[in-house]
């Protein structure tokens, strides 16, 4: 007869996995290089990662980070929706780039971060006040009335 797991003298039922619905992959400590025309656009890396073939969706979560040219985008939760080539993070955003560190609550992006947009509670920091100044002027918009 077949010895039964006891966890504080009761039994413990063995857990079966559920089936994973049709077209969904899951990675463990997954890396991902996001090409375009031959050149790689933006690297991806997390802890843990779900692949829905027919959604075009990927899920990375458990540290996900993305780099982009001189940029690192950190994350617990990075959505990369494959059809429209859009990025999404959640939960305590920070991007690292030339000096500048953004903290946000959420980020929407497309993968090379041109068209970055923040959203909640965002701090952004420079190292120096020449960056600081560039920042500003470059997303500063004149006020009307």
């Amino acid at each position: 007869m077949a010895e039964q797991a006891t966890q504080n003298g009761k039994p413990v039922r063995k857990r079966r996995p559920r089936p994973l619905p049709e077209g969904v992959r899951i990675y463990r400590a997954p890396r991902m290089s996001l090409m375009r025309m031959g050149k790689v656009v933006a690297e991806f890396r997390s802890g843990y990662a779900t692949l829905d073939v027919n959604a075009g969706t990927v899920h990375f979560e458990r540290g996900a980070q993305v780099k982009v040219g001189g940029a690192k985008v950190t994350a617990p939760v990075v959505d990369l929706h494959l059809v429209s080539g859009r990025m999404t993070a959640e939960g305590g955003v920070r991007v690292d780039e030339e000096g500048i560190h953004l903290e946000a609550d959420g980020l929407t992006s497309g993968p090379s971060l041109a068209t970055m947009k923040l959203d909640g509670k965002v701090n952004v920091k420079a190292k120096d006040k020449a960056v600081a100044e560039a920042l500003l002027k470059a997303n500063t918009r004149p006020q009307s009335g």
